[in-house]
């Protein structure tokens, strides 16, 4: 799942390259779908 939000390191995934550093502007698109998603399960549940 963090792959949606969160880049692959440059070369193969090890401890010390993995997790790469939080890129806000990477994690924007997926932040804005899952806000979405939040958002309409809480105005359904409110009905």
């Amino acid at each position: 799942s963090n792959r949606g939000y969160m880049r692959e390191p440059k070369s193969k995934g090890a401890p010390d390259n993995w997790p790469v550093s939080y890129d806000p502007a990477f994690a924007a698109p997926i932040r804005a779908t899952l806000k979405r998603i939040l958002e309409s399960a809480i105005a359904w549940a409110g009905r």
